[in-house]
């Protein structure tokens, strides 16, 4: 993967820049709790598919995503 977006141990703190033509995607993991990691994986797909799904309802886009354990699982 050219691009890592998860993190491989838990205390990576580095942040990553990935430079495309016109875009540049930065990923600052916060000092307290770090990067995301592969074990976060299934939680940030679940997150970004709710967004997702926001965006394709034509609903606005909020910063917090509310899910039930029914839902995820």
């Amino acid at each position: 993967m050219e691009n890592p977006f998860f993190a491989l141990k838990q205390s990576d703190i580095y942040t990553r820049r990935c430079k495309r033509v016109n875009t540049i995607i930065v990923l600052a993991p916060n000092a307290e709790y770090g990067m995301v990691t592969v074990f976060d994986e299934d939680a940030w797909i679940y997150a970004i598919s709710k967004l997702q799904e926001s965006i394709n309802n034509h609903q606005l886009i909020k910063r917090t995503v509310y899910l039930t354990p029914y839902d995820f699982f």
